[in-house]
């Protein structure tokens, strides 16, 4: 090894994080390259003339509009390693924090996102697959369902990621070690609460949700912004559980755990909890190392001392002097100089800039693996750019930046007295070695663990790896099982809810069955009583139904979505078991209603034809829920699909056959087809049948004028229902066919709902 190498290899050491015993992850990345996929983008007259002037043989009609591809680059190629510790990502808003750590974690959106570049677990690439066995994500957004205690939170979620092997009382004792080591005990009993009702403090929130990751004994944990809404020393505190879990300081157990968190600005005492620190710059890793000495790496690089006349304030804490000095504007990328006045442009500034910037880097512009002066004062990092694991920088220095005068030829006025030194945007830069193949403790003389063997050992791997076909269905069922308890359980928290929902049916069935319909009887004025009482009847059963069928999958879906990022359940095993919880509830609805409105208003008074009018009012209840679901599931919002709601239920009345009967449809040939996807129609089409069996309608002597009788709509003395259903066209139709529609009906909106559920992430 050379003299140069050595010094090399010295000073990077320097600034490497202290190794922490029984670290069994080493995760690393290079190249890692993220950016927006292609917009389009309609071009102006006015871009196309500088078109024009770039490419004389540019278009020929620049009124004619065109289409361009347009990306943003997120992180631009960006290479280093984490070996187990505390470790924090910083950098300023807009520096690519998130998406860094969306990207290590494989949460990136790949489908508005294009990523490149080599990300592995001890030296192997990893899948999502992987990742849910040996990791653990926290979300900035503490996404906790509120009307469940924290004990009763951790022991649904134990069932669902857990290995299904494990006793009862074992993942009792893990829920009770996890809730210890956490601060959580005390407040077991407690629920999580929400704006309304009062449950755990913030702070607590966010170690519930921790604790919920470090179920399975995760060997990585992410997590982004777990400060984020908390108060000081509840911030420290959760960052201090934190730095134990990640350095082996707990108690009576040795759990390993590599924590990787975002961070905007934490306080001192935070701050030096990090065993490693991450700055991110423009989407560019400008330091990785031990935090203490970020800035003393800066200082060495040829940033001055004083960057500017408060960036490096005594009073400042190392975290905001890190945050000033990132968020410096750039000299390429000044282009507002006040003193220019006329005899210069910002434009022809920022050009000189750029200009400065190109003689600069190609005087720099050595190869070799040392870090040395050259001969005009410029210091040469370059690293071996034979080895494409390999990332080669040009760094500036301070006697690059004197004029003959010896001042510093780019310290700018900022304006109300701000003097600052400018630094170039590739000042940022350090050159990063790593090498993705690497076996974890090659330095160390230790047997390095494999990722397979990661995976093979962890508590998740068996409620996760499951290959034949009976496996896959056990675990379904398991999970569908405790996805309809746990949905179960929160119907029965929200009492209240399911107690205002009988209330309005017992309120809507005593205004509908005790004033104009009550008893109607089988007369001439039962004529005019019977097919809006049955219509009324069926409209109102989806009224209620839609309000909560449409409010049902978008409250819980960013909770779906977190949960299932985290494998613990499949999307169908949850949306079965969401939809038969709410079955259960809604149905007592329909229920209690045929109970007081059929005798109330003198319907056929068979058992039968009672249990077919009940039956049809629960199919109408679970169609329009299935509707209202779907609507929700693929346009997501609430307020959408609120509106949709309503619009398509006055399309549905409309030709629900009362209002435009099956027999009259045939003089409009062309709106057919909004009675097939009607599913009101065969609502009332049925009960109406169901009604009409064996009915006579019949003149009551004292409706009888001049011993005449006219009883509309057949305009005769008496006619029986099956006439009835002759005029209206019902004849066309039998119960069981509309049973059978309502029941394909529920079915595809379900389908639809599922789908738009598993593949709209949003």
């Amino acid at each position: 090894m050379t003299t140069m190498q050595q010094r090399n290899e010295s000073e990077f050491n320097e600034y490497k994080p202290a190794k922490i015993a029984n670290s069994s992850v080493r995760l690393s990345w290079s190249n890692v390259t993220v950016s927006t996929k292609p917009t389009l983008l309609s071009w102006t007259k006015t871009k196309f003339e500088e078109i024009k002037q770039r490419d004389k043989n540019g278009l020929t009609n620049p009124n004619q509009p065109t289409v361009v591809e347009k990306t943003h680059s997120i992180l631009n190629g960006v290479s280093g390693n984490i070996n187990g510790g505390f470790w924090a990502i910083m950098g300023p808003s807009g520096s690519g924090k998130t998406t860094f750590l969306s990207t290590i974690a494989l949460r990136l959106d790949t489908f508005r996102m294009n990523l490149s570049g080599d990300i592995r677990i001890n030296g192997s690439p990893y899948t999502k697959h992987d990742l849910k066995c040996i990791s653990g994500y926290v979300m900035q957004d503490d996404l906790v369902n509120p009307n469940l205690t924290v004990e009763e939170t951790l022991i649904y979620t134990a069932d669902l990621r857990m290995k299904p092997n494990i006793s009862k009382e074992e993942r009792m004792d893990k829920i009770d070690y996890v809730m210890k080591i956490m601060g959580i005990h005390h407040r077991k009993d407690v629920i999580v609460g929400d704006s309304r009702n009062k449950g755990i403090s913030g702070g607590e929130r966010k170690r519930l949700c921790i604790a919920m990751e470090l179920l399975n004994d995760p060997s990585l944990l992410f997590l982004d912004e777990p400060t984020s809404g908390l108060d000081s020393e509840t911030a420290l505190s959760v960052c201090r559980s934190l730095h134990r879990l990640s350095n082996n300081k707990l108690s009576d157990k040795d759990l390993s755990c590599t924590v990787v968190c975002t961070i905007h600005q934490p306080q001192p005492q935070i701050f030096n909890l990090f065993n490693g620190l991450l700055l991110l710059r423009r989407g560019h890793i400008v330091y990785q190392g031990r935090p203490d000495k970020a800035l003393l790496r800066f200082q060495r690089a040829g940033f001055p001392n004083t960057f500017s006349n408060d960036v490096l304030d005594a009073e400042r804490s190392d975290a905001e002097k890190l945050l000033a000095l990132m968020s410096l504007p750039c000299r390429e990328n000044f282009a507002v100089d006040e003193e220019a006045g006329d005899e210069e442009t910002a434009k022809q500034i920022q050009m000189r800039a750029k200009k400065d910037a190109r003689n600069r880097n190609s005087r720099g512009g050595g190869v070799g693996g040392s870090i040395d002066k050259s001969s005009d004062g410029h210091t040469d990092v370059v690293v071996a750019s034979n080895d494409a694991k390999k990332r080669s920088f040009s760094l500036g220095s301070l006697s690059d930046r004197l004029d003959n005068d010896g001042e510093i030829d780019n310290v700018v006025d900022y304006g109300e007295g701000f003097v600052g030194w400018l630094p170039y945007e590739d000042d940022y830069l350090f050159p990063i070695e790593v090498d993705v193949n690497a076996d974890y403790n090659k330095d160390d003389n230790e047997v390095s663990t494999s990722l397979a063997d990661l995976v093979a050992a962890s508590s998740a791997a068996m409620a996760l790896n499951h290959t034949t076909f009976l496996s896959v269905l056990t675990q379904w069922w398991a999970q569908h099982t405790v996805l309809l308890r746990r949905n179960l359980h929160l119907q029965w928290r929200r009492l209240d809810i399911v107690a205002i929902n009988v209330l309005i049916t017992l309120l809507l069935a005593f205004f509908i069955s005790s004033s104009v319909w009550y008893n109607i009887g089988t007369g001439k004025s039962s004529a005019s009583k019977r097919a809006p009482s049955l219509f009324f009847c069926v409209v109102d059963q989806g009224i209620v139904a839609a309000i909560q069928g449409t409010h049902a999958f978008p409250m819980e879906r960013a909770l779906m979505l977190r949960e299932r990022a985290a494998g613990s359940y499949s999307v169908s095993a949850y949306f079965l078991a969401k939809s038969l919880a709410d079955f259960v509830v809604q149905v007592w609805s329909p229920v209690v209603f045929t109970c007081i409105v059929y005798p109330s208003i003198g319907y056929a008074p068979t058992a039968q034809q009672f249990f077919i009018f009940m039956s049809f009012m629960i199919l109408c209840t679970n169609a329009t829920s299935s509707l209202m679901n779907m609507l929700s599931c693929v346009f997501v919002s609430i307020e959408m699909s609120t509106v949709l709601a309503a619009c398509s239920w006055e399309l549905l009345r409309l030709y629900g056959g009362f209002f435009i009967s099956p027999e009259q449809m045939h003089s409009y040939p062309n709106w057919k087809f909004m009675q097939y996807i009607d599913y009101i129609k065969y609502t009332y089409v049925a009960v109406s049948l169901n009604e009409h069996s064996n009915l006579v309608v019949d003149c009551a002597p004292s409706e009888l004028v001049n011993g005449k009788c006219s009883i509309p709509p057949l305009n005769t003395a008496h006619y029986t229902g099956d006439q009835l259903n002759e005029f209206y066209g019902f004849d066309n139709y039998t119960i069981a066919e509309c049973a059978g529609y309502l029941l394909f009906y529920i079915f595809m909106a379900r389908f639809v709902a599922y789908l738009a559920l598993r593949f709209i992430k949003m």
